[in-house]
């Protein structure tokens, strides 16, 4: 019994004893409480049918940021009416839902995918409101389904990683692979044929920013990814690091590997659905009871070694560069916009991921 059965119950019974009483004006509200209780009881009896809620979420793989259309329907298994009344998770959020028991087109709404993950959508339970909202019957969850939500991907170019060099710049460099152009602060001495005058004018404050090459041409790239990066800005970290690894792909270097720390240990990966598996599936690093940076400090040790094989790295963190960050580039999220080196490290600070694209473009990539 719904709670609008029991107020019609109440409303009628009232009704019935006014008019037992002697008032005759209560005998139309007792007839009228009848009737809609014999409908009520009729439709739980007869008219009651199991339906089929369908609630579809497509497209089934997205990235974080964009829409999807929700589909709610409930079928009739038989002749019937009514609407089927729901609790649903969609992409993980509980919502509310009222469906019209029908044969045509269904319910569409759309929502924007803001988790990260092979996200759920499914019916917690549902209830079949027959006329009137004076009954109801339960109805069988349906099986969950669920939508991949990939990283946000932001446009990181590549265009001139593996562009041809000087032959001024090509002593000591290994044949293949892929060298990593940039900018610098001019410093006095330096020829001012090497000013770069179009990122110089970009600058806020008008500093003279010069090419220079930053690495040899390389056999590999690597991204790490800093699980210890501040929870406000980690999952803009996830995007950064799924950006670059889907541009590195595509330069000519003999690999592009990405490494980052889950469950306590250094996890690597190099194919491209590895690589996106890895990214659904990493979380922040939390300790039980140990000292927190200890995952960065394992990325900083393979930053180190990178070195020896001459492999680029590229350190996507949230953190402050150390004298053991190591890494070719430091890429700092959550910090005002900054160019500048630390040691041999290239050290880019973004607010966000947009303004870290935008960075690299006009200042890594020349």
């Amino acid at each position: 019994m719904t709670p609008d059965a029991v107020t019609v119950l109440v409303v009628g019974s009232g009704a019935a004893t006014l008019w037992w009483l002697g008032f005759r004006a209560a005998l139309p509200v007792a007839v009228t409480a009848v009737l809609l209780l014999a409908v009520a009881v009729l439709w739980r009896l007869v008219g009651a049918r199991h339906c089929t809620l369908e609630l579809t979420v497509t497209p089934g793989r997205v990235q974080r940021g964009d829409e999807v259309e929700v589909r709610a329907a409930a079928r009739p298994t038989s002749r019937g009416s009514g609407r089927i009344r729901a609790a649903a998770v969609v992409l993980g959020a509980e919502r509310d839902l009222t469906i019209p028991v029908t044969t045509g087109d269904p319910a569409r709404w759309r929502v924007v995918a803001e988790h990260r993950g092979v996200v759920p959508s499914a019916v917690i339970r549902s209830e079949h409101v027959g006329p009137f909202r004076l009954a109801r019957l339960r109805q069988r969850s349906r099986p969950a389904t669920g939508t991949v939500v990939l990283p946000r991907r932001h446009p990181f170019a590549t265009a001139n990683l593996a562009a041809r060099v000087d032959d001024q710049d090509r002593t000591g460099r290994t044949r293949g692979g892929a060298a990593l152009a940039g900018l610098r602060e001019y410093v006095p001495g330096d020829d001012v044929r090497l000013v770069h005058w179009p990122a110089s004018a970009g600058t806020p404050d008008g500093t003279l920013l010069v090419r220079q090459q930053l690495t040899a041409r390389c056999p590999a790239f690597r991204v790490l990814l800093d699980p210890d990066a501040a929870d406000a800005h980690f999952e803009s970290c996830v995007d950064v690091a799924y950006s670059l690894m889907l541009a590195l792909a595509t330069v000519d270097a003999h690999r592009t590997e990405l490494c980052t720390v889950m469950n306590d240990v250094v996890a690597r990966r190099d194919a491209p659905a590895a690589v996106e598996r890895l990214l659904l599936e990493v979380r922040r690093c939390r300790g039980h009871g140990s000292a927190p940076g200890r995952c960065r400090a394992a990325l900083h040790r393979i930053a180190a070694r990178s070195r020896v094989d001459r492999t680029t790295t590229v350190l996507v963190t949230t953190a402050a560069p150390t004298a053991s960050t190591g890494a070719t580039v430091h890429l700092r999220l959550g910090a005002p916009e900054r160019i500048g080196r630390f040691g041999a490290t290239v050290v880019l600070a973004a607010p966000d991921a947009a303004t870290a694209a935008r960075i690299w473009a006009t200042t890594v990539i020349r």
